[in-house]
């Protein structure tokens, strides 16, 4: 049943370069959709960028994939625990507009005879909110892959492994694939992406895994300095540490034996738990304003910021609902996980 479906959500995480806009990473589980939403609520007074209807959008994406007497619900697990009071947030915003679909937690679902129900009531459509390297930690979360596997409930997004994995960045630069992505793209589509997706490599020791890597081989590159490797280290997927930045490492901070010990760590995992090396992307500062609660004044630092459009698929269109820009001090090394930080919903400037 999965074979022939693709995530309802997909939000790419951009950077601006002096260069351009730079997609470091593309997320099919994302999270922030309920945060975007009740900014965009807040200042909905604003031009928002796409009309500011994140919220709506994603009811009608998963309402558009049953019938109208159909239930659906988000479970959301304990690994993305944070997220949950956002997604509780869509829940009660959508029950105004007389849409029910709950956030749960895995235990409150009731998995028996074929059947998932929640309070009794049937349900026929799970948005998962969970990754699936953690379905072993999941209650029931292996019945409802099984039972969406069948046909016999509905799973979005489909459990398929290469969709949360960030190796497809480097199959898109590998040099052996050129001609196969052409085609399949077309030389303006495949031309475009290979600008937008920074240059990206798999860490292995098969010369055709890490065929035009940098510094042309593994050797030469864990002999590199500082000031000569402008390179960012992160997990593939499948894993606690590849997402959120929790696994994120710039190759400036390390010494040089710690540079070396590190790669050949990360090349004899490949087969496990791959590591990907992407050329790392400098972004252009900004001048942020912001409300200090404190003080009750208008600060504002120099800092960098990451874009998260996000893109729904209802019926067979793509919609933009609108994005939120996250903006973080110069200090931050990582887009990811701190306390400083301003997060906005996107305007057009009139």
């Amino acid at each position: 049943a999965y074979k022939d479906q693709i995530p309802v959500i997909i939000r790419p995480d951009l950077l601006l370069t002096a260069a351009g806009w730079r997609a470091t990473e593309l997320d099919s589980v994302p999270g922030s959709m309920g945060l975007l939403g009740f900014f965009e609520q807040v200042y909905g007074a604003w031009p928002l960028l796409a009309g500011g209807k994140t919220a709506a959008a994603m009811a009608t994406a998963l309402t558009s994939l049953i019938d109208c007497h159909e239930q659906a619900a988000i479970v959301i697990s304990e690994e993305c625990a944070g997220y949950r009071a956002e997604t509780a947030w869509l829940s009660r915003h959508w029950q105004e507009a007389q849409i029910q679909i709950p956030t749960l937690c895995p235990e409150q679902l009731q998995i028996k005879n074929g059947e998932v129900r929640y309070q009794g009531q049937r349900l026929q459509l799970i948005y998962r909110f969970f990754e699936l390297f953690d379905i072993d930690n999941i209650p029931g979360a292996k019945e409802l892959l099984t039972l969406g596997a069948e046909g016999i409930i509905k799973v979005t997004p489909p459990p398929k492994p290469h969709l949360e994995e960030k190796m497809w960045f480097a199959f898109l630069h590998h040099p052996e694939l050129q001609d196969t992505w052409e085609q399949l793209l077309g030389t303006d589509s495949f031309d475009y992406l290979r600008q937008l997706i920074p240059p990206t490599w798999l860490l292995s020791s098969d010369p055709i895994a890490f065929a035009g890597g940098p510094c042309g081989s593994l050797a030469k590159l864990k002999k590199t300095s500082r000031r000569t490797r402008p390179f960012v280290l992160k997990p593939s997927g499948f894993s606690p540490l590849a997402w959120g930045g929790h696994g994120f490492s710039r190759g400036k901070d390390y010494t040089t034996g710690r540079w070396a010990h590190t790669i050949d760590n990360y090349v004899a995992q490949a087969n496990t738990a791959p590591y990907i090396i992407q050329a790392y992307q400098q972004s252009v500062t900004h001048r942020v304003e912001y409300y200090e609660h404190s003080s009750q004044s208008i600060n504002w630092f120099e800092g960098k910021m990451r874009l998260c459009p996000y893109y729904f698929l209802i019926g067979e269109q793509v919609i933009l609902s609108g994005a939120l820009a996250t903006f973080v001090p110069l200090s931050k090394p990582v887009i990811h996980g701190m306390t400083d930080a301003v997060m906005v919903p996107t305007a057009i400037e009139e």
